[in-house]
C-alpha cells in the first residue's frame, strides 16, 4: 500500500524536524515542509499531498486558519490543526474552516497517528459520497423524463430539467410546495379513484404505474397525456425518506400509436377490399397474372393477356405484364393491336373474326378493354385483352359480364397499386426517420464536444486572467506566466472556431483559395517549428525528411498550413509515446507532391475509418471524451486539399498500430 503523503506547515524549525522524522516513523511521506502559509498554499496546488498538519500560529501576513481555509476551498484537502492554543477564540475559527482534527501540542506519537488515520479514511469517504452524489445529479440532470422528489409530507426537494419543462415551475419556486399543487394530475376516473399516485405509493410501500388515461395540468393551463410511475423513498435505516415521481411527456407517442393504427386499418382495409374482389396478389403484375388466370377459367377463353403501364417511361408506353391460356396475341401485338387501339378509343373494342389473330383452327374472336381508374375514368391503368376460338365467339351478354369484370379488375389493380405506394412510402418515413434520428445524435455529440472545446479554453483565459487581474500572483514572472497560459489558450479557441467558420464557408461554397507556387520547403519548417514544442513536452521523437530536391507545390498558403496544422495536431494530441514523422516528396510522375503524417499512436480499426473524414465524427466517443475535439479536423482538412486540387487519405493497421495521412498536391514550378 502507497504511503500517504503529508503536506508539514509548522515555522519553528526544530518542531517542524522532530515532526517529520516522527512521521516517517509512523510510515509516512512528508513532500514538503513550509514555515509560511503562502508558500504552503503554493505546495499543496503542486504537489496535491493526501494531507495537510498546519501550525495555527505561522510567520507571515497569513494564519494557519485563513491558509486552512483557502486549501480545503480550492483544493479540496484534509488538514488537521497542529497546535499549542486552545482558547475559545482560536476553536472558534479553527471550527469553522471544517478541519479533520485538532491536536495540541504536545502530543504523543499514537495520538498523531490516530489522528491522520481518521482524517484520511474520513476524507476518502466524503470523497466517494461527492462522486456519487455528482453521479446522481448528473442523472437525474441528464435523463429524459421528468423527475420530482418529496419529503414525507410530500413537498417537494428537487425537480429536475425535464419536470420544469412538463409542468412549467421552475424548481426555485417549486421547492417545498406541495407536489399535487405542481404536478396536478387528473383522469377518468381519478387515478387510484382520487388518490395520488405518489401518496399511494408512500401509503402501499411499492411502485405505482400511471394509468393510460392520466393527464398533467401544467401551470399555465395547458393538458398533457403523461405516463409515468411514483415509488416510495427510504432511508438507510429502510425509514419513510420521501418519495419520487416519474413522469414523461405521452403526447408523441400516443400520436405514433394513433398513426400506426389508422395506417394499418387502411392497409388492411385496402388488402380486403382487393380479396373480395379477385384475391388479388401483393403487387399489380402479380395480380394481372391472377386475372388473367381468372378471364381463362372463368370465361372459357383461348387465352387472356395483360398489359400495364412500364415503369420509368417518361411517356405513356406498355408492356405486357400477363397472360394466359394460348398466347393468340403475339401477331397483334407486334402490329400494336390490341392495345393502342383500347387506349387511344378509351373503350372497349371487339373484334367478331380478328383475322390477325390466328387461333388453331384459324378464326378468332377477341376482345380489348381498357381498365380505367376508378377515381379518374380519364386514365388508364392498363388494357386487357383476350380471344377465344370461333367467329363472333363473344354474345352481348358475355361481353357485359366482362365489362362488369373489368371494372373490378381495374379496382384491384388501384387498390394494389395503392397498397405498394404505401408500403413503399412507409419504407421510406421508416428510413427518413432513422437518418433522423442518427443526425439527431450526431448533432448532439457535436454540440456537446463543441461545447466542451469552446469551454475549455474560455475557463482557462477567464481563470488565468482573473489571477493576474486580482492581484493573486507573487511576481511579474508568475503573472506572465499566466498571461502566456491565456494566450495558448486563446490560440486553441481561436482554431476551433476557425475550424467552424471555415467548414461553414466550404458548405456555402464562398471559400475561394488563392492557389500560387510555394516553397514546400519553407510551409513544412514551420509546421514542424510550430508543433515541436507540444512534441517535447509529451517527449516524441518529431521527425522532419525533405527528399531532394526540395518540391513546390500550387496551394493557398494559408490553407495549406491549416491542413498541416489539423494533420500535426492529431499526430501529436493522439500519440503517448514513440514519434511524429513529417515526410514530403514528389511522386515519380512529377505531377504531384506527397507529404506524409506517420505517427505511433492510438491507431484506427480498420471498420471505423471510413468514417473519419465524415464532418463531427471521431474514430470512437470515448476518444473523442479522452482526447477532445470537433470532430471537424480531418473532414476539414480533407475539404480544403481538394478545394487545393488535392486529396487526403487516411490509413491504420488498427488500434495500437499509429497513422498514416497521405497528402496529395499538385506540383509546381518556383520561378528561377
Amino acid at each position: 500500500m502507497p504511503k500517504a503523503r503529508l503536506l508539514v506547515v509548522e515555522d519553528q524549525a526544530i518542531i517542524a524536524l522532530d515532526l517529520q522524522n516522527r512521521l516517517a516513523g509512523l510510515g509516512y511521506a512528508v513532500v514538503a515542509v513550509e514555515a509560511y502559509a503562502e508558500a504552503a498554499l503554493q505546495q499543496a496546488e503542486r504537489l496535491r499531498p493526501d494531507l495537510v498538519l498546519m501550525d495555527i500560529r505561522l510567520k507571515g501576513a497569513m494564519d494557519g486558519i485563513q491558509a486552512a481555509e483557502l486549501i480545503r476551498a480550492e483544493q479540496d484537502l484534509p488538514v488537521i490543526y497542529l497546535t499549542a492554543h486552545s482558547d475559545e477564540a482560536t476553536l472558534q475559527r479553527a471550527r469553522l474552516t471544517e478541519p479533520y482534527g485538532y491536536i495540541l501540542k504536545p502530543f504523543e506519537d499514537r495520538e498523531l497517528q490516530l489522528a491522520i488515520e481518521i482524517a484520511l479514511y474520513k476524507h476518502q469517504a466524503e470523497q466517494k459520497l461527492k462522486s456519487h452524489e455528482r453521479w446522481q445529479a448528473a442523472v437525474l440532470q441528464g435523463i429524459g423524463d421528468g423527475v420530482i422528489t418529496t419529503d414525507t409530507a410530500g413537498h417537494i426537494t428537487f425537480l429536475n430539467p425535464q419536470a420544469e419543462a412538463l409542468t412549467g415551475w421552475p424548481q426555485a419556486e417549486a421547492l417545498g410546495i406541495s407536489v399535487e399543487a405542481v404536478a396536478r394530475l387528473s383522469g377518468d376516473p381519478a387515478p387510484a379513484a382520487g388518490l395520488f399516485p405518489l401518496r399511494q405509493a408512500v401509503e402501499e410501500d411499492r411502485v405505482i404505474a400511471f394509468p393510460a388515461a392520466l393527464r398533467l395540468v401544467t401551470r399555465a393551463g395547458h393538458v398533457l397525456p403523461v405516463e409515468g410511475s411514483a415509488a416510495p423513498i427510504r432511508d438507510a435505516r429502510g425509514q419513510p425518506a420521501g418519495a419520487v415521481l416519474v413522469l414523461r411527456d405521452a403526447t408523441d407517442r400516443m400520436r405514433a400509436e394513433a398513426e400506426r393504427a389508422e395506417y394499418t386499418a387502411q392497409v388492411a382495409a385496402l388488402y380486403q377490399a382487393a380479396s373480395a374482389l379477385i384475391q388479388p396478389g401483393h403487387t399489380p403484375s402479380a395480380l394481372a397474372g391472377r386475372i388473367a388466370d381468372t378471364v381463362v377459367r372463368e370465361f372459357a377463353m383461348a387465352g387472356c393477356a395483360v398489359w400495364l403501364p412500364e415503369d420509368g417511361a417518361s411517356e405513356p408506353a406498355w408492356q405486357l405484364a400477363a397472360q394466359a391460356g394460348q398466347p393468340c396475341f403475339q401477331a397483334a401485338q407486334a402490329a400494336g393491336l390490341p392495345v393502342s387501339l383500347a387506349v387511344q378509343q378509351r373503350q372497349a373494342i371487339y373484334w367478331p373474326e380478328a383475322t390477325a389473330l390466328s387461333g388453331p383452327d384459324g378464326h378468332n374472336s377477341a376482345l380489348a378493354v381498357p381498365l380505367h381508374r376508378p377515381a379518374a375514368p380519364g386514365q388508364i391503368l392498363g388494357v386487357l385483352a383476350m380471344c377465344r376460338s370461333g367467329r363472333d365467339a363473344l354474345d352481348e351478354r358475355l361481353q357485359r359480364l366482362i365489362l362488369t369484370f373489368t371494372e373490378k379488375a381495374a379496382l384491384a389493380l388501384e387498390n394494389a397499386r395503392l397498397v405498394m405506394s404505401l408500403e413503399q412510402a412507409a419504407q421510406e418515413a421508416r428510413q427518413l426517420a432513422a437518418e433522423a434520428e442518427a443526425a439527431s445524435r450526431l448533432k448532439s455529440q457535436f454540440l456537446a464536444n463543441t461545447s466542451h472545446e469552446l469551454r475549455t479554453p474560455l475557463t482557462a483565459i477567464l481563470g488565468t486572467l482573473g489571477l493576474v487581474l486580482s492581484g493573486h500572483c507573487d511576481d511579474h514572472a508568475e503573472e506572465l506566466r499566466f498571461v502566456q497560459m491565456a494566450c495558448t489558450a486563446a490560440e486553441n479557441l481561436l482554431g476551433t472556431v476557425n475550424d467552424l467558420l471555415d467548414t461553414a464557408k466550404i458548405e456555402a461554397g464562398r471559400l475561394e483559395p488563392e492557389v500560387q507556387a510555394l516553397a514546400l520547403e519553407t510551409v513544412l519548417q514551420e509546421a514542424h517549428t510550430l508543433f515541436a514544442g507540444q512534441a517535447r513536452a509529451k517527449a516524441l521523437d518529431f521527425q522532419l525528411a525533405i527528399e531532394p530536391p526540395a518540391p513546390a507545390v500550387l496551394a493557398d498558403a494559408q490553407l495549406l498550413r491549416r491542413i498541416l496544422a489539423n494533420l500535426l495536431s492529431n499526430a501529436v494530441k493522439f500519440t503517448e509515446r514513440g514519434s511524429v514523422a513529417l515526410r514530403a516528396a514528389a511522386d515519380p510522375a512529377g505531377a504531384h507532391v506527397i507529404i506524409t503524417v506517420e505517427d505511433t499512436g492510438i491507431g484506427v480499426a480498420l471498420e471505423r475509418q471510413a468514417r473519419l473524414f465524415q464532418p463531427f465524427v471521431q474514430a470512437d466517443g470515448s476518444v473523442t471524451r479522452r482526447y477532445g475535439g470537433t470532430g471537424l479536423g480531418l473532414n476539414l482538412a480533407r475539404r480544403l486539399a481538394e478545394l487545393l486540387g488535392g486529396s487526403l487519405e487516411f490509413y491504420s493497421a488498427g488500434p495500437g498500430q499509429g497513422s498514416r495521412l497521405t497528402l496529395r498536391l499538385p506540383a509546381a514550378r518556383l520561378a528561377a
